[in-house]
Order: C-alpha cells, then sequence, then structure tokens
C-alpha cells in the first residue's frame, strides 16, 4: 500500500483550528485509562479539526514523555510512548546509524490510526482511506485491493521464523486464530501474519520475527465506523455502497534532531528501516509565511467609498 500522507501532518502539529479548554471528557478519560493503564496522562490542548473535537495528550512513562491525539468519542488518531533507541527494530537503528551522526537516543513510537472502507460505485470497487476525524486521505483502485489480497503473498518457507512471526501474533491480538504466515512485500525480515477474529472476520498483522510491529488491521461491523468516517462517506460520496471495514493502523519510530542553521528537524522511519517523512520546522514555518503573504494578496483593495468611511 501507499504511505499515508498524514503522518507527517501530525508530526507538525498541523490538526489544529480552533482551541478549546483541555477538557477531560467520559470517552477520552476511559479511552485513555485502556491504552495507558501504567502511565500519567495529561490533556494539555483541545482543537476542532474537521469538526471533530481532538485532545492533545501528554503521556509521561518511567521511560520519558511522548504525545498521543484522540478524538472526542475516544477513537485514537494517534498513539505515541516513548522508547530508547536501544529498544528499536534492527532495520530502523541500521537507518539511524548509517544516516545520522550519534544522538539519536530520543526516539518515541507512534502508532497511526486509519479506517478502511470497500465501496462499490457502479461496477467499480474502491478502498477508501479515512482517518478518525473523518478526512480523506486515499483512494485505492481495485487493482491495488486485489493485489493487496492475501492470496497474492508468498508463503513463507523457514518455519523457524515463521513459528516466531506466528507466536507474537498470538500475543498482539490474543483470541486470533492464525491461517497463514506469509512473506511480506515490505521487507525481508517481515511476515504476514494472516488470522481469524473469534467472530469469523478478518485480521492481519505484519511483523518482524522478534515482534517488532509494521502494521496490523481488523475487519470491523459497518455500525462500529466512527461517525466522522460515516459521516465523511455520506457527504462526499454518491450511490456508493459500503462492502467491507477495517480498522488499520501502522507504527513508525520519530527521532528529533537540531539542524545547524537551529530548527528542529524530526525524521520518522518504520521498522523495516524505511524513511516515512521529514519534517523541518524551519521550512514549515516559512511555508506558513509564504502562504499568509499570498492570502494578503489576493484581498480585493479597498473601493474609493470604503476609503472614504474609513478616514
Amino acid at each position: 500500500m501507499r504511505k499515508w500522507i498524514y503522518s507527517s501532518l501530525l508530526i507538525g502539529g498541523l490538526l489544529s483550528t480552533t482551541v478549546y479548554g483541555a477538557k477531560r471528557d467520559k470517552d477520552v478519560d476511559q479511552a485513555l485509562k485502556k491504552q495507558y493503564p501504567d502511565a500519567k496522562t495529561e490533556i494539555v490542548d483541545t482543537r476542532e479539526v474537521n469538526g471533530v473535537k481532538v485532545s492533545d495528550v501528554k503521556v509521561t512513562t518511567d521511560k520519558g514523555e511522548s504525545m498521543a491525539k484522540v478524538t472526542e468519542y475516544g477513537d485514537f488518531v494517534l498513539v505515541g510512548e516513548p522508547r530508547g533507541s536501544s529498544n528499536l527494530s534492527k532495520d530502523a537503528q541500521n537507518t539511524l546509524n548509517g544516516l545520522f551522526k550519534a544522538g539519536q537516543g530520543d526516539v518515541d513510537v507512534y502508532r497511526v490510526t486509519c479506517y478502511l472502507v470497500d465501496v462499490t460505485a457502479g461496477k467499480k470497487n474502491f478502498r477508501l482511506a479515512i482517518d478518525p476525524v473523518g478526512r480523506l486521505h486515499d483512494i485505492y483502485n481495485d487493482s491495488e485491493i486485489k493485489k493487496d489480497d492475501i492470496k497474492n503473498l508468498e508463503k513463507t518457507d523457514d518455519k523457524d521464523k515463521s513459528d516466531k512471526a506466528d507466536d507474537y501474533a498470538k500475543k498482539y491480538l490474543p483470541g486470533d486464530k492464525v491461517e497463514g504466515v506469509y512473506k511480506s512485500p515490505d521487507a525481508d525480515d517481515f511476515f504476514v501474519v494472516d488470522m481469524k477474529q473469534k467472530d469469523g472476520k478478518d485480521a492481519r498483522i505484519t511483523l518482524s520475527n522478534v515482534g517488532r510491529i509494521f502494521s496490523e488491521r481488523e475487519e470491523i461491523d459497518k455500525a462500529d465506523l466512527p461517525k466522522p468516517v460515516v459521516a465523511a462517506i455520506d457527504q462526499m460520496f454518491d450511490n456508493t455502497k459500503i462492502g467491507r471495514a477495517f480498522r488499520s493502523e501502522y507504527e513508525y519510530y520519530q527521532m528529533d534532531k537540531v539542524s545547524n542553521a537551529g530548527d528542529k528537524v524530526s525524521v520518522q522511519i518504520r521498522p523495516n528501516g524505511d524513511v516515512l517523512a521529514v519534517h523541518n520546522e524551519g521550512v514549515a514555518k516559512e511555508a506558513a509565511d509564504k502562504a499568509a503573504v499570498a492570502s494578503h494578496k489576493e484581498q480585493p483593495a479597498p473601493k474609493d467609498k470604503d476609503k472614504k468611511k474609513n478616514k
């Protein structure tokens, strides 16, 4: 699958439009307690994104601090947890050591949530990728959906690695039954574990044989799609029939550096060592300044009578 573009938006803090007081709603509180049972969580800001309230949460554990973003419905947009560089995947560590100078001790791990919804329009099938606040990020064509089908993956012939991936999959998705272990198209040392949930719905987790998660997804009932996702489909699409739906997550590590210009640079790296995105605060600020100037220039000049009124 293609990279989801919203991960780079999250690290830049571009989710904000309207700022609210840091109120801890019931659904938000329950979600935080479930996700972070042994951590201290503090809502530092609550903003409206696409008509949905999203809370920025500071998470503190014995390993340090990280951030999470959760909607008013208790659905996580972003889950973060501190993780030192000694606890990264081997491939990610090789990328960090190969590309950057020493000093990447403060590395956090994040999981990004997305909903995948299969729809039929006429005689064609599509898969919509929508985030928990109802923003459309991608549309996959029927050929891409078929390519992603488990039938098109190659089963692994390494029993030892397969058994290890099998064991970790059962640990991360307890109660799900393993149907098969396949070679991942994303990295040699990662495996796709095909599973069935207790209710018979599909599940899939991609991980290494030492337990590093690349991504996971579970099929859900259409009735369990978050309100913002359903609203987005109703508002944006016409005559589409919803088929299957999935809740999907992918994981990345984030390392913060300071450039020679003094700008904070955040680098996102997938567990297989691929660089996902780079965010430079200085570049982002410059782009925002240019946009503000361009917007100002586009404003119509006041008419003569308006000038007289202002005198």
